[in-house]
C-alpha cells in the first residue's frame, strides 16, 4: 500500500491542477489526496495520516501539527510565515515539477540518510551494457529497476553521454550524477547526506539524474567510477544498484567487473553481431575476458514489435505486464 501525500489549500483550481499533474506523471511513490476544507482533512487524517503534507501557510494550525506528520511543507506565496513550528516552505505558484522535486529531495534525502547512517547491508550491482545501438537497453534497464524495486531497495544509475532523461521526465533536474561525484570527491563532513540529497524517486525505485553534458561523463576515468560505485554500494542502504552503461563512459571493463551479473541486449543482424564480437575481443585483450561468464545476452527482436507499437509514453511501456513478464523470463 502506498503512503499518502495530501494537498490542502482553499484554492480549488490550484488543488485540482496540482493533483492532476501528480496523478498523471506516475513517477511518485504516493497515493495523492486533496482537500480544500481543513476540517474535512483533519477528520480524515485521524484514521489515515499522510506521510507528506503540502498545506497552505494560512491553514497551518496547532491541530495540524498534532497529527504527527513527519514531512510538512508550507505552500507560500512569498509572504513572511509565522507558525507554531518550523517547516520548509515551497513557492506555491512555481511549476508542479519543481514542487515535487523539492518535496522528493527532502523526503528521500532524509529517509535514505537515516537508513544509510544506521548501517548498510550487502548491495548487489547489476550492469546493463551493449555495444549495439537501438537495442532497447535503457527501456530494459528502467523496467528491470521497476521490477526489482517492488521487492528491494533499488538505485538506478544511468552512465550515458546523452540519456534523454530531461525529455522523458519533461523537466530540468536541479542536480545530477556529476554533482554526486563532486560531493564524493570533496569527502567533507555531511558528504553522504549531500549525495543522498541528489537522489530522486520514480515509482518503485530511486535514481540520480544522469549527466546533461556528455563531456562530463567522458571526463571521469574508470578507476574513479570504480571507487565511487563501491562506496555507494557500501555506504548506502540499497540492496541493488542497476547500472545503465553507455559507450561514452571510460573504463567499461572496470565498471562491468563490479557487476555480479551483466545483461547485454543484442540484435542478430550481421552488423550487430560484428560489433558484439569486436566488443568481446576488446574485453579479452584488456584483461577482462572472464566477464563473459557473467553476461546474459538478450535477443531483443522478440519484443521489438512491442517497442514500436506500444501505446503511451516510456513509463507505460516499462510497466506493461507483457514486457515485464518477458524481462522476468530472462532474469530468472
Amino acid at each position: 500500500m502506498k503512503r499518502i501525500l495530501v494537498i490542502c489549500d482553499t484554492e480549488e483550481e490550484y488543488v485540482r491542477k496540482l493533483m492532476r499533474y501528480l496523478n498523471e506523471c506516475g513517477q511518485i511513490p504516493f497515493e495523492v489526496q486533496a482537500y480544500t476544507n481543513l476540517d474535512v482533512f483533519l477528520e480524515a487524517a485521524q484514521e489515515n495520516p499522510p506521510a507528506v503534507l503540502l498545506i497552505s501557510a494560512e491553514l497551518i494550525k496547532e491541530a495540524v501539527q498534532n497529527l504527527g506528520v513527519e514531512h510538512i511543507f508550507l505552500l507560500s506565496q512569498g509572504e513572511p510565515i509565522e507558525v507554531f513550528g518550523e517547516y520548509p516552505s515551497i513557492a506555491k505558484y512555481q511549476a508542479a515539477s519543481g514542487i515535487m522535486r523539492e518535496v522528493m529531495q527532502d523526503y528521500m534525502g532524509s529517509m535514505q540518510a537515516v537508513s544509510a547512517i544506521a548501517g548498510a547491508g550487502q548491495c548487489r550491482i547489476l550492469g546493463i551494457y551493449s555495444p549495439v545501438k537501438g537495442c532497447g537497453k535503457t527501456c530494459f534497464s528502467l523496467a528491470l529497476a521497476g521490477l526489482k524495486g517492488k521487492q528491494k531497495r533499488v538505485l538506478y544509475l544511468n552512465l550515458e553521454g546523452q540519456s534523454g532523461f530531461r525529455y522523458l521526465l519533461k523537466e530540468n533536474q536541479a542536480t545530477d550524477i556529476t554533482d554526486a561525484l563532486y560531493y564524493f570527491r570533496q569527502q567533507r563532513e555531511g558528504g553522504l547526506e549531500r549525495i543522498l540529497g541528489t537522489i530522486q524517486q520514480i515509482d518503485t525505485f530511486s535514481y540520480i539524474p544522469p549527466a546533461f553534458y556528455e563531456e562530463d561523463i567522458k571526463s571521469v576515468d574508470g578507476q574513479e567510477w570504480e571507487v565511487f560505485l563501491k562506496w555507494m554500494a557500501e555506504k548506502t542502504s540499497y540492496e541493488e544498484i542497476i547500472l545503465d552503461i553507455g559507450d561514452a563512459v571510460r573504463g567499461i571493463g572496470r565498471i562491468l567487473n563490479l557487476c555480479s551479473q551483466i545483461f547485454m541486449p543484442i540484435k542478430t543482424d550481421l552488423f550487430s553481431q560484428a560489433k558484439l564480437s569486436e566488443a568481446m575481443e576488446a574485453l579479452t585483450v584488456s584483461g577482462f575476458g572472464e566477464l563473459k561468464e557473467r553476461m546474459v545476452q538478450i535477443e531483443t527482436e522478440s519484443f521489438e514489435k512491442f517497442e514500436k507499437t506500444a501505446a503511451g509514453n516510456i513509463w507505460d511501456k516499462i510497466k506493461n505486464e507483457s514486457y515485464l513478464e518477458w524481462i522476468q523470463g530472462w532474469i530468472q
